[in-house]
């Protein structure tokens, strides 16, 4: 009796890999930065003016490049060799960012590298306003990614209990549904909006950086209001260092959310209670047989109320007789019927029995030794095997102990189709059928009721009853 509608194996199964995906973005690429890269950002800037704005503002060192008038495939492949040998001092990548060494540095150690134990390199890391900027957007992406992938392994290790102890469902599908939104709500918005905050964040940098430089600005036609008009700009540029980790994660995020969905409207067939379950057969066992001592055997079945005597009344009605005296009469007659109705089940039980030995008899033949140290001994054999008759304990199956006998005589086959006997002589004093010796080692068929002779009439096999 199942009383738990838990998760399916599909559902189950089709929850883990989805869980189990997200965690391997963890190693995918989030963000690119190298000579490819900074050719796109660089298209980006000289489309959108990006040269007057550099005029005025110089731009964090890893945006630089984006501002020249020129950035060809030279540039870029000197940008990559320079990114190398940053690598290689800092001790950490750079060109290609995964989330998991987002959540293993803070931003200090992103962004400096082993400088951080520079104190001098640090302090004018903290008075630099655009990495402030970028700081402040970098621990945001960093708490998004640890909520994310930690939620995720609670999920998962949730779901793996809950199919284990057959959980209801409906617990593990929400709890999956929960982390799903959550999910696809801080991976839309690191994917979507992330260049966009950060792009506001180095503007206000740069408002602050114009305050007091009104003479400059104006001589190029531009002045400290101008930062703000660089938002739209700059969140162009930096979109193009994504790479593909928060799109992956946010499809996985969108597809585990309409699974648990489907999860929790699907899989719902009714469970069987045992309200559903077969009444027990009560078998011969009548409501009479109780008073002989069968007693209930705990069976659920309908019970004929029996009327109190002290409580009936005999109540005349127009066809005569009373009331009571006809419920009786119904009564005795339905239990009657319903005894006889038990009685030829139990027959036609029986008959079938019988008819399935009598086939079971059919497809088996017989030999039985009705002369010779082993009379009154016999076989039944099947038809996929065979009796060996010989007088060694170890190869033979019939033994039949008796200095003319061989160790391997013959062997007895039958076969269901025909009725008929295949004998076959292995012996060095022959077998005989009828008087006649049998060809050795060749197969002779022989029917229901034929007796073999082992080397002499004094051993002597019936085949068949």
């Amino acid at each position: 009796m199942e009383r738990k509608n838990g998760l399916k194996i599909w559902q189950f199964i089709v929850m883990i890999v989805l869980q189990l995906v997200l965690l391997i973005t963890a190693v995918i690429p989030a963000f690119h930065y190298n000579g490819d890269v900074m050719q796109k950002m660089h298209d980006k800037a000289s489309q959108g003016g990006g040269a007057a704005l550099a005029m005025i503002w110089m731009p964090p060192e890893f945006l630089y490049d984006a501002f020249k008038p020129e950035f060809g495939a030279e540039e870029a492949a000197a940008l990559d060799e320079e990114i190398q040998t940053k690598e290689t001092e800092m001790e950490r990548k750079i060109s290609s960012v995964s989330p998991i060494h987002i959540i293993g540095r803070d931003a200090a150690k992103f962004f400096l590298g082993n400088k951080t134990a520079d104190q001098e390199a640090l302090e004018e890391y903290h008075k630099d306003t655009t990495y402030m900027a970028l700081e402040k957007t970098y621990n945001s992406i960093r708490l998004f990614l640890i909520v994310i992938y930690l939620l995720d392994i609670l999920a998962l290790i949730f779901t793996i209990i809950a199919f284990a102890v057959k959980m209801n469902k409906t617990a593990a599908a929400s709890v999956n549904l929960v982390f799903a939104l959550i999910a696809c709500g801080m991976t839309a918005y690191l994917r979507f909006f992330l260049a966009k905050g950060l792009a506001e964040g180095m503007a206000s940098a740069l408002t602050t950086a114009m305050q007091g430089l009104d003479t400059l600005g104006k001589a190029f036609g531009v002045d400290g209001k101008a930062a703000s008009t660089t938002t739209g700009l700059l969140a162009d540029i930096l979109s193009q260092m994504y790479g593909v980790a928060f799109l992956i994660m946010l499809a996985v995020a969108v597809v585990l959310l309409i699974w648990s969905v489907v999860s929790l409207l699907t899989g719902n067939a009714p469970r069987q209670s045992w309200q559903d379950e077969p009444m027990a057969d009560m078998g011969n066992a009548g409501w009479g047989d109780e008073q002989a001592g069968d007693g209930w055997n705990g069976a659920m079945s309908e019970v004929p109320v029996v009327p109190d005597s002290s409580m009936a009344y005999d109540i005349p009605y127009a066809g005569g007789g009373s009331v009571s005296a006809d419920w009786n009469n119904q009564e005795q007659e339905r239990i009657r019927q319903e005894r006889l109705e038990e009685e030829r089940i139990r027959q036609e039980e029986q008959q079938r029995q019988m008819q399935a030995q009598a086939q079971s008899a059919a497809m088996m033949g017989v030999v039985q030794c009705i002369k010779g140290p082993a009379i009154g001994q016999g076989f039944s054999i099947p038809a996929d095997r065979k009796v060996i008759i010989g007088k060694s304990t170890q190869r033979a199956n019939f033994v039949v102990n008796e200095t003319h006998i061989s160790n391997v005589h013959c062997s007895i086959r039958y076969n269901p189709q025909n009725g008929m006997y295949t004998v076959i002589d292995h012996s060095s004093n022959g077998t005989y059928v009828n008087g006649n010796r049998i060809q050795k080692d060749m197969p002779m068929m022989f029917p229901t009721g034929t007796i073999i002779c082992l080397a002499n009439e004094n051993n002597q096999i019936k085949l068949g009853q």
